[in-house]
């Protein structure tokens, strides 16, 4: 009886009524946009995130509402009493955010998607040494090094020891001492701003 009860259980999933599908199940934000996930069927669901410091979520009817908050990657799970579904979100600053204050801090420094490594900051080394400089978190082994050809321009750029292929640099900023770049990878898409002491 109960091999026969389950049988039934596993066929009735084919019901419209308990059908469940998510309109996205991979989302990829900057920090304070929103975007909705539709839910289809007619299962009753709520919602709720793994991470809220990247992003919150709220139902809305028959969707939910995904509200970037900062970096990261976090899952947004859809929950029924028959099964969960899981959104994927990823939130990127966009490296164009916020440009004046990047612009305005002359901390020797590689940041932009998923890499922060900032000279004075506990475990950061930065070497420099013919034409090349590198930016190692002891703690983590990350690591970013940048050459440098005539012009005074990143040329050859490798994370943690693989090299990238480098869209375009952008020399932003330069005073006697500093110098501002915004360096894009693949296509423009990725990239980090390289702030570098001249004199170091």
């Amino acid at each position: 009886m109960s091999l026969f009860l389950g049988f039934m259980v596993l066929s009735c999933s084919k019901n419209p009524s308990i059908e469940f599908s998510l309109s996205q199940y991979s989302v990829k934000l900057l920090p304070g946009d929103e975007t909705e996930v539709v839910v289809t069927g007619e299962l009753d669901f709520a919602v709720r995130s793994s991470d809220e410091s990247v992003v919150t979520a709220r139902r809305n009817g028959r969707k939910a509402i995904l509200t970037a908050k900062e970096e990261g990657v976090a899952e947004v799970m859809f929950l029924t009493q028959f099964s969960d579904l899981i959104c994927t979100v990823t939130v990127k600053d966009s490296l164009m955010a916020n440009i004046g204050e990047k612009l305005g801090d002359n901390t020797m420094r590689i940041s932009g998607n998923g890499i922060s490594l900032v000279y004075g900051e506990p475990g950061i080394l930065v070497t420099q040494n013919n034409g090349r400089m590198e930016f190692v978190d002891i703690s983590t082994g990350e690591r970013v090094a940048l050459s440098w050809k005539r012009g005074n321009m990143p040329s050859d750029v490798k994370i943690n020891g693989i090299k990238q292929q480098v869209a375009d640099v952008t020399l932003y900023k330069e005073t006697a001492a500093t110098a501002w770049y915004l360096v894009t990878l693949q296509g423009g898409t990725e990239g980090f701003w390289a702030v570098i002491d001249k004199e170091f």
